[in-house]
């Protein structure tokens, strides 16, 4: 299984390698990361795998 965690410093490698702006990849990692703490504090989800729809809903809900 794969943490989300893991995951998200992929997408920000990918974004550098990429060539995006410094700014955007920031913006991006904190809008990823928040997310990622709603997922371990409230819904107790770690696991890229572990991620279903309804969270995702939860998640739109709660902002």
């Amino acid at each position: 299984m794969t943490k989300i965690t893991e995951l998200l410093d992929d997408f920000k490698l990918n974004q550098q390698i990429q060539g995006r702006k410094p700014k955007y990849v920031e913006i991006c990692s904190w809008r990823l990361k928040r997310w990622n703490e709603f997922m371990q504090i409230e819904l107790s989800v770690e696991e890229a795998e572990d991620v279903k729809a309804i969270h995702i809903k939860r998640y739109i809900q709660h902002r």
